[in-house]
């Protein structure tokens, strides 16, 4: 069996890799829904993102919490894109969220547009908004001020095979970040940079091309022809 502290640990990191079985287990021995990554998000922030209701609904099922905002002060409701997790937030009487505002005054809308999601989400958050009341911004609960430190883990000299948690390769590192980094800039805002950059590559290749065959033509060595020969070959 893991203690608390390590199974909460491991609860943001099940959401990043989409481990739903993993997730479930840990929270069934206890592990904390609320645990925060160093971003301040917890697992129901990372579940909203990927519009996982199943992840979402399990993490609910054991008491996460719904008011909690990131260090950027951003709700659950900041990390929808879609109608599915949108509607489960409605649900659980969590839509109030659509009226609260991050530390950059951005509300949930504000970053649909700047995301680039689709008019049919926006309207869905712009007519909840219409219909649903805020909620006191002291009801929320922000991240910790200074980040502290997780316990020492007393690990078993022989842990059994199914206690062991796999550590994220740099592999997944990179998976994680790349998804958070396209996440943040939105599909319009990825397709431009990826257009640019293959405009960037084909003008790079042409211009080392360019280049290098004005060096071979600066490099040739020249044949010396003599004036009698030369004479002689006009001659004939």
């Amino acid at each position: 069996m893991r203690s608390d502290v390590e199974a909460g640990q491991c609860i943001v990191h099940c959401c990043l890799r989409n481990d739903f079985y993993m997730l479930r287990d840990l929270l069934d021995e206890g592990g904390d829904p609320n645990t925060r990554d160093r971003r301040g998000r917890t697992g129901l922030h990372i579940a909203a993102s990927k519009n996982d209701t199943e992840m979402m609904q399990v993490l609910l099922d054991h008491n996460a919490e719904l008011n909690v905002l990131d260090c950027q002060g951003n709700t659950v409701m900041h990390y929808c894109g879609h109608e599915e997790s949108i509607q489960l937030l409605v649900d659980y009487a969590a839509g109030s969220q659509v009226h609260m505002k991050n530390f950059g005054g951005a509300t949930p809308v504000t970053l649909a547009k700047r995301r680039g999601i689709s008019d049919h989400i926006i309207e869905i958050l712009e007519n909840l908004k219409n219909t649903s009341e805020p909620i006191p911004d002291k009801r929320y609960f922000p991240p910790p001020a200074a980040p502290v430190a997780p316990p020492r883990l007393e690990l078993p000299a022989h842990p059994e095979p199914e206690d062991q948690a796999d550590p994220p390769s740099a592999f997944d590192n990179i998976k994680n970040a790349w998804f958070e980094f396209c996440t943040d800039l939105g599909p319009e805002k990825l397709a431009c940079l990826l257009v640019l950059a293959v405009f960037v590559s084909l003008y790079v290749a042409y211009a080392v091309s360019t280049y290098s065959k004005r060096l071979v033509q600066d490099t040739r060595i020249p044949v010396p022809v003599s004036d009698d020969n030369f004479s002689e070959h006009i001659e004939l």
